[in-house]
């Protein structure tokens, strides 16, 4: 007789499957992906996200939508993506499935392609950024991260795809002002490489139509990117340029190092844009402490430099000079951070004559490991204050509104609301429009122009008691005729 031996899941076997690399990408994705979905069933969406929504919704073409973007200050690739997932299924839930099956694209490019060790890949995926900030709030931001880490995974083969790269930047340019600055500084990056390595150089000259196409695809990409984020106008939203020299703004930009780098949120109900560390001077002491410790990491390959270089000050030249920016901007400072360290392992350290930037180069790159692993595990904890904060209290007070308004069966009455940033997002959940007095007209997402106005109680008041009266008149001639 037989007898049949069934395999019990022993540690060594279990240990086995998990240094199996396509098993433990599939594992870490699927156990994303997961979190995700609870994630997104816990979360609230706010204004921000809704607004994207309700502009393509409401357009009626893609002529249109661009129309209606004009005041967004953003360009139209995530909109895009909208408008045709709105004509399938017309409510918002179906934005943040699409928003997650990205942000879960970030992770398998991330884990499948990357230099960075196991654990490393494993509190990266779970850290605040690509799991909450770029995953649960469903944002623009997710898909620009998506095409830079498409970007790192094709750069170590650069030489022979030119055409892919340029566009994908073309790609990237297309979602915001900060996907605008990282194409620009990868773009510079690959052209600072081919002025400084002769080898690079003989090796494109062969394909000189390749590499023509693809810096006009490239410039072509920033130059439509840069006509998509110029506001009209008449446009409300973007303050003058600061051009002075102000020591405290630029300690205030400074700062966005440290929060983007240690993002280690208040444990409160507002723990969003928090840091425990809340002095400003501070915060820029231990900035410039992690920027010099970067730059020591990356001075022995000068492509890389170049890049992080390019790349940093450019997003604190866009903070400093327009746009100050809040953590889910800063986060940006972050991705470029570990690009330069992705790309970084395709480069070989250059020699340096002086023994004292030998030494400090020698130091960081000792301890580069142990920095890594402390960024990421700050990240990890951060992510897991803001899920779980946000599973235990509402993100936004909107859906829970909305639902007493229905439930009162208020949601046919005529609405208006006295602060339009506040309500907005009320329209999504109501999937309705309102009026807004602040500017004067019925809708659902807010036009950021200059006839869009702050106003005090009274101001309301006067304007609801006008659309009270505009509307008895327009039924009482409704109902003579």
């Amino acid at each position: 007789m037989n007898t049949w031996k069934i395999p019990n899941p022993t540690r060594k076997g279990f240990s086995s499957l998990l240094n199996s690399n396509f098993t433990f990408i599939e594992l870490l994705v699927s156990i994303f992906l997961c979190i995700g979905f609870v994630n997104i069933l816990n979360h609230e969406m706010w204004r921000d996200e809704l607004e994207a929504w309700f502009v393509t919704k409401n357009s009626s073409s893609l002529y249109n939508l661009f129309h209606n973007l004009r005041y967004e200050g953003h360009a139209g690739l995530w909109h895009i993506c909208l408008y045709l997932s709105s004509r399938i299924i017309d409510q918002p839930v179906i934005m943040q499935f699409i928003h997650l099956i990205i942000a879960t694209g970030v992770i398998y490019i991330f884990t499948r392609y990357s230099p960075f060790t196991k654990i490393q890949k494993i509190l990266f995926a779970f850290g605040y950024f690509p799991l909450y900030e770029y995953a649960t709030i469903s944002r623009n931001y997710a898909l620009g991260i998506l095409l830079i880490f498409a970007f790192c995974a094709v750069f170590r083969s650069r030489n022979k795809n030119y055409l892919v790269l340029s566009c994908i930047l073309f790609l990237l340019a297309q979602i915001s002002v900060f996907g605008l600055i990282i194409a620009i500084s990868l773009g510079s990056t690959l052209f600072f490489e081919c002025v400084i390595d002769k080898n690079l150089r003989k090796s494109v000259s062969v394909r000189k139509m390749q590499i023509v196409v693809s810096i006009f695809i490239f410039i072509f990409g920033v130059i439509t990117s840069i006509f998509q984020l110029i506001p009209p106008p008449d446009s409300g939203l973007i303050g003058d340029w600061r051009t002075n020299i102000d020591a405290r703004h630029i300690a205030r930009t400074i700062t966005a190092i440290w929060k983007s780098y240690i993002p280690i949120p208040n444990i409160d109900y507002h723990f969003w844009n928090t840091n425990i560390i809340t002095s400003t001077s501070l915060q820029a002491i231990l900035s410039l402490t992690l920027l010099c410790f970067s730059l020591l990491l990356f001075v022995r390959k000068p492509v890389v430099l170049f890049l992080y270089s390019l790349g940093t000050m450019g997003l604190f030249a866009f903070f400093y000079s327009q746009f100050l920016g809040l953590l889910r901007h800063h986060g940006h400072l972050f991705i470029m951070l570990f690009v330069c360290l992705w790309i970084s392992d395709y480069y070989p350290n250059v020699e340096m004559k002086s023994l004292l930037f030998n030494y400090l180069t020698n130091f960081c790159k000792k301890h580069k490991s142990r920095f890594i692993l402390v960024i990421l595990s700050v990240h990890f904890i951060a992510c897991i204050i803001a899920s779980g904060i946000d599973w235990l209290h509402p993100f936004s007070a909107s859906k829970a509104t909305a639902k007493f308004i229905v439930d009162k069966k208020m949601n046919n009455m005529l609405m208006l609301d006295d602060a339009d940033y506040a309500a907005s997002a009320l329209t999504g959940y109501l999937n309705r429009e309102i009026y807004y007095p602040c500017g004067d007209r019925f809708g659902s997402f807010i036009i950021w122009d200059v006839k869009r106005k702050e106003l005090n109680t009274q101001e309301v008041l006067n304007k609801a008691e006008k659309l009270i009266a505009k509307k008895k008149s327009e039924l009482t001639a409704y109902y003579e005729l």
